[in-house]
């Protein structure tokens, strides 16, 4: 029903008190006690709030409960008296008036401490719209309780948290960690989160540049754009292909002499993947998968296990996007850990051995049927493939990569998107991701083509650069593709890779398996919550991530290659208090069945009580390489071997049973049943964002975004990506999206193909 909610309003100001003994005569009187009473910190005053219908009744309460209150103070002499004054400077002369007249107010849990305070959010910060709910999540609020011992309880504000303790020292303690927080977000610049567009353009970084339409550039390069149904659209008569070749646009060089805007490589590239072996030499055939059984002695869900997670959402969720094309229902992969040195072009089975520490993966809770089951692995005694052809022979010299301008440029960047995260309590990793970059939402008129009347499509980089940065500043607004390829040799080929003077790039150190299942949840406020639990296919412990983790991207054009690149910062708070349960339950009752060949079947079991829905699953193989210039160079490779996998689903009363098998391909889709996706992480950076992961609320890590430009990971990392887009024109070009039909003239364009 409807509510009122007022502020009391008087010629008197009540100090603390009077603010006790109005409260107090307030819920003795019948209409009084309808209302719900506490303390505004803005406007220092006592806050009202009931039903409509009741509003005239409670404010004649309040009335007579303030004309008593006065009138006795009147008769003994307010001069002396403690409860009213007759001017605010009386009442606002310390913060001490307004935190005693918000603990009259204080819940229950708080009343009953032996000690208590109000601790009040400053102004400055609730004037930027930080509000107790950013500056102290959830997790962060537990693990603050449990250091301190205090009870803790925010109003419904964000404005003020209470706090109750049996000692004085104990609520010192959390105020102290709570004014750190305030204190550092005072002292340090935050986060940088505006995203900002870079174009790459080697020797032609002083030229001149335009856009255009996809469509417009050789087929050989539109057939090799591979979109995943995860997040496009590609059901027949919806397909998100024609989408994409019809408004897509992207960056080009221009050629002063001909006029015309220089296409992306296509027709006269040499895919890197010919003559070679098909499968991925860090998975071979007889890569063994780990078998997994559903706890035997496995419970029914206890009455109130679900709680914490059915209590957070409100409604079975419709993913949208997230649904499989022809699926009723969806369901997430994993990942598996399998460590050991090893040489791609020799594939074999390897003795697991230590993984570099440096390269540690994430951390991850331990399901319960699992402790001490860390050793052993299902083998499939596959035999060993033969070698994979050896990578085309490289030329003599190389170039030099990139611009020492363009370099520093990208790492101040990369600086100011981590400066203000020191006390930030989570996962943060920054990545480089290989795919293609395009536009859609664009201005027509900044689009070159051979018909254009318009003047002024062609500008200098700078220039483009700036117009970019003016209108595409989230990661959403540029649309990334980072399916590079179908094809398991053109990842032999990137990990064989070879630099001028012939000697391999990269050496691998590290494969695993990962099962991600990316689920999603409603919440009370009517959001969509997409999430991923990542269970590792070792020893199945796993781990809980924000699906959205992006909190800003730098977008690097490359209009001389083939390929594009994405250097994002991602940043998920721990999601564990929210999601424990549920994902406990649901790694604790999985099964991986291994197959004779291929990725194993999956089984889930999702209990509606949890009111959580399985999105999409994905098995993923990881093989991880460094540098061989290690540790000078501390860049290091992921390959990501990604199988999609499919979805039947059967429903009972109280849970459903999902089986998970490999997803069928659906050519005339354009949708992979299995692709690659590449990027680059620098160790150096990993070392320090990981330090973040498990940091009390109140502390501050060690590093610092002027350390880590100093120690010149952003540099190294940046010349590594550069280098790479350099050498992989040919991946993909041995694929086929079988999307010719979608392939035509742009929007309102009547000119010609290239």
């Amino acid at each position: 029903m409807a509510e009122a909610e007022f502020l009391l309003a008087s010629n008197w100001v009540l100090l603390p008190e009077g603010v006790q003994e109005f409260y107090d005569e307030l819920q003795q009187h019948p209409d009084g006690a309808k209302a719900k009473a506490g303390y505004d910190v803005v406007a220092s005053s006592i806050k009202l709030k009931c039903l409509i219908s009741d509003e005239a009744a409670v404010m004649a309460a309040c009335q007579a409960a303030l004309d008593k209150l006065v009138r006795r103070e009147l008769a003994n002499g307010w001069e002396s008296g403690k409860k009213i004054a007759k001017s605010w400077v009386r009442a606002k002369a310390s913060e001490q008036y307004k935190e005693a007249s918000l603990l009259v107010f204080s819940p229950p849990e708080i009343l009953r401490a032996s000690s208590r305070a109000a601790w009040i959010l400053p102004g400055e910060l609730a004037d930027k719209n930080i509000f107790l709910a950013h500056l102290v999540p959830d997790e962060a609020m537990t693990n603050l309780q449990q250091r301190t011992g205090c009870t803790l309880r925010a109003d419904t504000d964000g404005r003020v948290m209470y706090i109750g303790a049996d000692s004085s020292e104990s609520i010192a303690r959390a105020q102290e960690k709570l004014n750190a927080v305030v204190e550092h977000l005072a002292r340090f610049p935050q986060s940088d989160t505006r995203c900002e567009t870079f174009i790459y353009a080697e020797d032609q970084q002083d030229g001149k540049a335009t856009f255009s339409y996809l469509e417009h550039g050789p087929r050989a390069h539109l057939k090799t754009f591979f979109l995943d149904r995860a997040e496009y659209n590609v059901e027949p008569g919806r397909n998100e292909y024609t989408l994409l070749f019809q408004e897509g646009v992207a960056v080009s060089l221009w050629d002063g002499d001909r006029k015309k805007p220089i296409p992306r490589p296509g027709d006269n590239v040499r895919a890197a993947s010919e003559g070679q072996a098909e499968s991925f030499s860090a998975f071979p055939a007889g890569w063994a998968y780990k078998a997994k059984d559903r706890r035997s002695d496995d419970p029914a869900l206890p009455s109130g296990q679900g709680q914490m997670v059915a209590a957070w959402v409100a409604h079975l969720p419709q993913p949208g996007q997230m649904l499989p094309h022809g699926e009723g229902s969806q369901s997430g992969g994993s990942t598996q850990l399998q460590t050991g040195s090893y040489d791609p072009s020799q594939p074999r089975q390897l003795m697991p051995v230590n993984p570099l520490p440096a390269a540690a993966p994430a951390i991850m809770h331990a399901t319960m049927n699992q402790q001490g089951r860390r050793k052993g692995r299902f083998n499939n005694n596959h035999k060993a493939p033969q070698p994979i052809a050896p990578a085309p022979k490289p030329v003599k010299t190389e170039a030099p990569i990139v611009s020492p301008m363009l370099v520093h440029a990208i790492s101040q960047k990369l600086a100011s998107m981590v400066t203000g995260l020191e006390m930030f309590t989570g996962h943060l990793a920054i990545h480089v991701n290989f795919g293609r970059l395009y536009l859609k939402e664009i201005n027509k008129n900044l689009v070159w083509h051979e018909d254009s009347k318009q003047r002024g499509q062609v500008k200098p980089l700078q220039e483009l650069k700036n117009t970019l940065d003016s209108g595409y500043t989230s990661p959403k607004d540029v649309d990334f593709t980072k399916i590079l390829t179908a094809k398991g040799a053109d990842a032999n080929y990137i990990s064989l890779m070879t630099d001028g003077s012939g000697k391999r790039i990269w050496s691998g150190y590290q494969r695993r398996t990962v099962y991600e299942i990316v689920c999603s949840a409603v919440t009370k406020t009517g959001d969509n919550f997409i999430f991923v639990i990542e269970v590792n296919g070792n020893d199945f412990s796993y781990r809980i991530r924000d699906y959205d983790d992006e909190a800003c991207s730098l977008f690097v054009h490359c209009p001389k290659r083939s390929w594009d690149f994405k250097i994002t910062l991602s940043k998920t708070p721990r999601l564990g208090q929210d999601f424990e349960a549920f994902a406990k339950d649901l790694v604790n009752n999985m099964r991986v069945v291994p197959q004779t060949s291929g990725v194993p079947n999956l089984e889930l079991v999702l209990k509606k009580a949890y009111q959580v829905v399985i999105c999409i699953t994905r098995t993923v193989n990881i093989a991880s390489y460094q540098r061989n210039e290690a540790p000078s160079d501390p860049s290091l490779l992921h390959i990501r071997e990604v199988h999609d996998m499919s979805t039947d689903a059967t429903e009972s009363n109280d849970e459903v049973s999902i089986t998970l098998s490999p997803y069928p391909a659906a050519t005339e889709l354009g949708q992979l049943p299995k692709w690659y996706e590449v990027s680059m992480q620098s160790k150096i950076i990993n070392i320090a964002l990981n330090k973040n992961r498990d940091l009390a609320f109140g502390d501050k890590v060690g590093w610092s975004a002027d350390q880590l430009l100093k120690g010149k990971g952003f540099d190294l990392l940046v010349r590594s990506a550069a280098q790479m887009v350099r050498k992989i024109d040919g991946v993909g070009f041995g694929g086929d999206n079988h999307q010719d039909t979608g392939i035509h003239p742009g929007p309102d364009v009547k000119g010609s193909v290239w």
